[in-house]
């Protein structure tokens, strides 16, 4: 009789890819989940039977070091948001480990902190079945003649100098330095997803992009209220309207093309928070929001 051996998969031979681009990721997650419901009849103790009440729905969700020339997430919040009125679109290819999943962008996240790389997050759903197998990758993963099945392209080619980093986040008005300092920086992207489905089908026949919406949270040390309803943010942050991500070559080299803007102008603020606690400093938490 012949044995399958088991072959376990450690991290290092797992890769991750967002549309066939590798990225710098400290883990990733894939759950599946079956909607369904127990039907209850009179006459009857318990279930007499099993109701399909959905689709297949597929969550991914990937946290990762940012590389400012090859970040794909980033691109497809700027085209979700260029193209808002726009209602259908094609789905994202997401891999991980040789399974892959046709998804559509739920979230993403960027966190900046003092002294520390910045990192992302980025959730995805899908509501067809996922492909492919669980495999490691072979040794040439990255090279032309690679045959694993990710067919992800090579990543990290800059090695740190690539990475964002809070030592190169500025802040801009204009596209030139602004006086305003920040001790902590976070942005998030939200998008609604509606599936349509018809009798007859059990995957749906599209998946509309209905609204998103960003959000920018500051924490400073100068404290200022909001003046008025429906204040915008450009105004109550002292006029600085984008907060730049530079990779760290850009500590070795007056010019930097790798770079991810997050503009805030258009958004308003949401609220203003005085946050003191014994053994530390007095901080300020803004929150800012604009909806597409």
């Amino acid at each position: 009789m012949l044995v399958r051996k088991k072959v376990v998969i450690y991290f290092n031979k797992c890769d991750v890819f967002i549309n066939g681009t590798g990225i710098l990721a400290s883990s990733a997650t894939l759950s599946t989940e079956n909607a369904y419901s127990p039907l209850y009849a009179l006459g009857a103790r318990g279930p007499v039977s099993t109701a399909f009440a959905g689709p297949l729905r597929t969550t991914i969700q990937l946290n990762y070091l940012i590389e400012t020339h090859n970040e794909p997430v980033y691109y497809i919040v700027s085209g979700l948001k260029n193209n808002y009125s726009q209602l259908n679109y094609d789905t994202f290819k997401i891999g991980i480990g040789g399974v892959t999943g046709y998804c559509f962008l739920e979230s993403y996240s960027v966190k900046v902190s003092p002294n520390e790389p910045a990192r992302a997050s980025a959730s995805f759903v899908s509501f067809v079945p996922t492909t492919g197998a669980l495999v490691g990758r072979s040794p040439s993963v990255g090279s032309s003649s690679s045959s694993t099945s990710t067919s992800a392209k090579k990543y990290n080619s800059r090695q740190t100098s690539g990475n964002a980093h809070a030592w190169t986040t500025e802040l801009l008005f204009q596209n030139s330095a602004a006086s305003t300092k920040f001790l902590d920086f976070d942005y998030s992207f939200k998008a609604n997803w509606e599936p349509r489905f018809i009798i007859g089908q059990k995957f749906p026949t599209q998946v509309q992009f209905l609204n998103g919406s960003e959000t920018f949270n500051f924490t400073r040390e100068v404290y200022s209220g909001i003046s008025f309803t429906g204040m915008r943010a450009v105004s109550y942050l002292n006029d600085f309207d984008t907060v730049r991500l530079n990779s760290l070559s850009l500590l070795n080299t007056t010019q930097n093309n790798d770079i991810l803007d997050f503009c805030i102008s258009g958004s308003i603020v949401k609220s203003v928070e005085i946050s003191a606690s014994v053994g530390d400093m007095v901080q300020i938490n803004s929150s800012c929001e604009k909806s597409h």
